[in-house]
């Protein structure tokens, strides 16, 4: 493909990016299964203090009497498979003061992003915790006017290797027990 072509296909995408977000958010209310809040976090205050690809330690770190834990996912532009990734994370809420903030450093120069707070996740881990291998589901992304969720992936480079188009987008459909490793994610057993 040209660098024009390229170039001109990137272009196209960023200009989704907010559509896109919106879309996710209005897919999981639809697919809202406990009837708690999704959605766009705005405002999330970043101080990038904490450990890179740790993001459930990280907001472990800060729990306490005021501050809690956010459940939810970021998406992120990647500008190199021009998809938008869409991975859970955890960050924290200080309620008390009515602040949100995220300790975990972005791997790269990431410019396009948005939070999606998302209790039904908070929700569904507490009730199946014991049940599940991970704290939070597998990473899916947006590419062909369609969400996707990853199948495999390969450990070194963190490349898609199968994925699945999603039908619904129940949070237990995510894939909360995946069997590959992601590079990028933070496995923290549940």
């Amino acid at each position: 493909m040209g660098q024009a072509k390229l170039r001109s296909k990137q272009i196209a995408m960023l200009k989704q990016f907010d559509s896109i977000v919106n879309d996710f958010v209005a897919q999981r209310n639809k697919h809202n299964r406990y009837g708690g809040g999704i959605f766009r976090a705005n405002n999330v205050r970043r101080s990038n203090t904490g450990r890179y690809n740790k993001c459930v330690s990280n907001a472990d770190q800060y729990v306490s009497a005021t501050v809690a834990p956010a459940f939810g996912w970021i998406l992120v532009y990647n500008e190199y498979s021009n998809q938008v990734e869409i991975m859970a994370h955890m960050w924290n809420l200080d309620v008390k003061n009515d602040i949100m903030f995220d300790t975990t450093p972005f791997a790269g120069d990431i410019k396009h992003f948005a939070y999606v707070w998302d209790s039904d996740m908070f929700m569904y881990y507490n009730e199946h915790h014991d049940q599940l291998e991970r704290t939070l589901p597998g990473s899916c992304y947006y590419d062909n006017n369609a969400f996707h969720k990853v199948i495999d992936m390969c450990p070194i480079t963190g490349n898609v290797l199968a994925s699945e188009k999603f039908d619904t987008m129940y949070i237990q459909d995510f894939n909360w027990n995946p069997e590959y490793v992601n590079p990028y994610d933070d496995v923290t057993e549940a």
